[in-house]
């Protein structure tokens, strides 16, 4: 066998397990071939850098069906009752639904469609410089944020009381509090 029949048989089998797995290190681990080796030949043979797109694009729409396949069809997954597996239920993914509707029908389905759409090029959108940034306002106390105490650790700075989450009508103290220890029944 030559040198030119082993190297396409070699590529075959990468080709083949990439489609099958779509990550390159694995697809080199299963067809014996080098993952440097695979991208040198990539670069330098524009067959089979053609090939390995095919192959990818191929994997990925083995994913897709499988996202569908989930999202819409559903998993079955055991039930279980005092320890014994008594049936079966459908677990239907929504989570991978909303991804399908968003990579399908981004102007219905994305957030973000419209911003995206509508922004500039990168290069026209980043500014020189960043425009000079006015401090922020705390509305409750009309102190600014650079009036706030800063420290160099990195525990979090104390709420001021008119941030506190419990409103303070509710603190009160520890003898006014009712008792959480357990009533024991009557002896």
């Amino acid at each position: 066998m030559t040198l030119s029949q082993v190297k396409a048989r070699k590529c075959a089998r990468f080709l083949a397990a990439l489609e099958q797995c779509g990550n390159v290190s694995e697809a080199a681990r299963r067809s014996g071939l080098a993952r440097q080796r695979a991208y040198e030949f990539r670069r330098s043979d524009p067959e089979f850098a053609a090939a390995w797109a095919e192959a990818l694009d191929d994997a990925i729409d083995r994913l897709a069906m499988e996202a569908r396949r989930r999202a819409v069809d559903g998993e079955p997954r055991p039930v279980v009752y005092r320890g014994q597996v008594v049936g079966l239920s459908r677990h239907y993914s929504d989570r991978l639904l909303m991804f399908l509707l968003g990579a399908h029908r981004p102007e219905l389905y994305r957030a973000n469609y419209r911003a995206a759409a509508e922004a500039k090029p990168e290069a026209e959108s980043l500014p020189l410089a960043l425009p000079p940034q006015k401090p922020m306002r705390l509305r409750a106390t009309g102190a600014s944020c650079r009036e706030l105490p800063c420290t160099d650790s990195l525990s979090p700075l104390p709420l001021p009381a008119c941030f506190s989450p419990v409103p303070p009508g509710l603190i009160t103290s520890a003898a006014a509090r009712p008792s959480t220890r357990a009533i024991s029944s009557g002896r």
